[in-house]
């Protein structure tokens, strides 16, 4: 779960909320039919608060098809992604949808013509690989504090 799904969100934060650290970290295995861990929980500390990310491909009662939910709660106001649906309350108060098929579809597509393009004018990707080596080492730090090399049975 860790290393598959949430380094995604994790990449994600960083991106938004700038240097993370994992505070603790738990990661587990409940279904059988899965080699690593199945569902995880993730302290983040950050330099103007904590917060906390969360997954799992076992919750009972969740839709079959996963969707991302993300709350940002500041001093001035909150934001929240649902689904399709970003709401933000504040001052400036916004409710947007997206088309997540369209939005992914057009992400990918983007992404390999900017590397391409890259590669052929021998310009910088626009993410430095190095930088992910950050997100990387987030992974690790949360497996390492959670007790497991993504593998934990119980």
């Amino acid at each position: 779960m860790i290393g598959d799904v949430l380094i995604h969100p994790l990449d994600v934060l960083r991106w938004l909320l700038g240097p993370l650290h994992v505070l603790a970290a738990r990661a587990g295995r409940l279904c059988p039919s899965i080699r690593g861990d199945d569902h995880a929980v993730i302290l983040l500390g950050m330099r103007t608060g904590w917060g906390v990310l969360d997954g799992s491909y076992v919750a009972p009662g969740a839709p079959a098809t996963p969707s991302d939910r993300l709350e940002l709660l500041g001093t001035h106001g909150c934001a929240r992604l649902q689904g399709d649906t970003l709401r933000i309350d504040g001052s400036r108060a916004a409710n947007e949808r997206f088309d997540l098929d369209a939005g992914y579809g057009a992400s990918y597509a983007a992404a390999i013509a900017h590397f391409a393009d890259a590669l052929a004018r021998g310009t910088p990707f626009e993410t430095d690989p190095f930088d992910h080596v950050q997100t990387l080492a987030l992974v690790d730090e949360a497996y390492r504090a959670a007790g497991t090399n993504g593998a934990r049975t119980r």
